[in-house]
């Protein structure tokens, strides 16, 4: 008799783990699945911002390179970064303007280069860009 509880016991015990290992496994799919469709849906929206990056929008030329400087949607990439930036900011964006300065600044995405660091800064600094007129220490 002893033999047998112990026996019903352990069977309790492994259905128990078991239960908890399958509600384990299912709340880890369902997180795979949430995530593969942010995955998805930032893709998206990063193709929907590059037709308009590609159509001269300079704002969408702004965000395309943000998701590039970060790798939001697209594999990371600083230089192509940089280079919607500069798409951008030779259209008078002033946060690319910025951006661009800091790329010049730390070299990143380019070489480094103190002087075209500072034009891009007080491009932007003169629209009013703090963080520029940060840097220029105005």
């Amino acid at each position: 008799m002893e033999d047998k509880t112990y026996l019903i016991g352990l069977l309790a015990t492994l259905l128990v783990l078991g239960w908890a290992l399958y509600q384990a496994f299912v709340q880890s799919r369902r997180r795979i699945s949430a995530q593969k469709q942010a995955i998805r849906q930032m893709q998206e929206k990063v193709q929907l911002v590059r037709r308009q990056a590609e159509a001269g929008d300079a704002r969408a030329q702004y965000n395309l390179g943000t998701c590039y400087y970060f790798g939001e949607g697209v594999e990371q990439d600083l230089a192509e970064a940089f280079g919607w930036w500069r798409l951008a900011a030779v259209q008078g964006d002033a946060d690319a303007q910025y951006n661009l300065g800091v790329c010049y600044d730390e070299g990143d995405g380019v070489e480094k280069d103190l002087t075209e660091a500072v034009k891009w800064y007080r491009l932007a600094a003169e629209q009013g860009h703090a963080g520029a007129q940060c840097n220029l220490g105005a």
